[in-house]
């Protein structure tokens, strides 16, 4: 069987030297101990105890993929259910659905939770929070306003969205749980909208669909941001899903924006390129992704540009993907010196504010 590991960050980050993680399992301090380094005792005292600061960060584990997944299975389930209701038997059968849905959901939340079950247990919970806006949608519909006349009125639809997100910040108040940010993202995403769409119906700038874009732009900047505050200032990594949300908002926003002349798709690849620096000063991979992908989306665009309708292109594509791999090789020999360089050029004020750098 596979045993547990943990991820750790380079505590000496802080005088400028690579950032790095390390993933850490029992048989690591196992052998510190086997070395003289620290005894048994403090050993499995250090295990135990990481095990504990690092129970409720976000993982990818079989057992992680199992919850989510499950949710998103229920989130689906729930959906079709409340659509054959309210096709067979009204407004009244969904909100009589969503309020035994959300009652069960929480109540079962809350006993995994106190099983410290945290991840299924405040999964549970965010479900029963995305009951609250159908809740009240059917509410209004069962006491005689259409829904399908209310969610084109933008008052309305303000409505919804902040009851979700007074739902989910109410929970937060019971269960600390990082994942209930994930329906408060997106609904703060949706009132942008509302609210854009409301000032400036039909995109009387660019367009709808241009319009849309920015404001998704904007708004992930923002919730990246929001993010970095976040970051290493309270008890459960908030600041994981909050950067996820906000640099996957902006990077989509950002790539299916018409980027226009050559020099817009050189800027766009200055961008993913500072996503990728960001990655370093931050300790975040999603930057990385993201940037990775847009810089190589770019380069492949320039290959092509250069050799259209060459049987060289593929060639060109062989040795820029050689050359990305050498490049790749070079980092991992010098990744500290390179993000210790890296680290040097942001002001020591800056720097000694960056997360994990106290």
């Amino acid at each position: 069987m596979q045993q547990p590991r943990v991820v750790v960050e380079n505590p000496v980050a802080a005088k400028g030297t690579s950032r790095r993680s390390l993933t850490v399992n029992k048989g690591d301090l196992e052998w510190a101990a086997g070395e003289g380094l620290l005894s048994q005792a403090q050993a499995g005292a250090v295990w135990d105890a990481l095990l504990k600061r690092h129970a409720e960060r976000p993982q990818f584990d079989l057992a992680h993929l199992f919850w989510y997944a499950g949710a998103v299975l229920v989130l689906f389930a729930m959906s079709w259910f409340g659509v054959e209701m309210g096709t067979r038997f009204g407004a009244p059968a969904v909100l009589a659905t969503s309020v035994i849905y959300s009652a069960a959901f929480l109540v079962g939340g809350a006993r995994l939770w106190a099983q410290n079950l945290k991840v299924p247990g405040g999964l549970l919970v965010t479900l029963a929070v995305t009951m609250a806006p159908v809740a009240v949608g059917s509410l209004a519909e069962s006491v005689g306003y259409p829904l399908t006349n209310y969610l084109s009125n933008s008052g309305f639809q303000f409505l919804l969205e902040g009851v979700t997100i007074a739902s989910a910040l109410l929970a937060l108040r019971f269960f600390k749980f990082p994942f209930l940010t994930a329906p408060i993202a997106a609904s703060l995403w949706l009132m942008s909208l509302t609210a854009v769409d409301a000032m400036f119906g039909g995109g009387i700038f660019f367009g709808q669909w241009n319009q849309q874009l920015t404001v998704t732009m904007l708004f992930g900047i923002a919730i990246t941001f929001v993010g970095l505050l976040a970051d290493g200032k309270r008890e459960g990594d908030y600041s994981f899903w909050l950067y996820l949300f906000g640099v996957s908002a902006f990077w989509f926003s950002l790539t299916f924006l018409d980027s226009g002349s050559e020099m817009g798709k050189f800027v766009y690849f200055l961008i993913n390129a500072g996503l990728m620096l960001a990655s370093v000063l931050l300790a975040r991979r999603v930057f990385l992704v993201y940037g990775s992908i847009g810089v190589l989306y770019y380069l492949g665009h320039v290959a092509f540009t250069l050799f259209a309708g060459s049987i060289a292109f593929p060639v060109a594509l062989t040795v820029l993907g050689i050359g990305v791999i050498g490049l790749g090789v070079v980092y991992h020999k010098k990744q500290a010196a390179v993000d210790g360089f890296l680290l040097s050029l942001v002001p020591a004020s800056l720097r000694d504010r960056l997360p994990g750098r106290d």
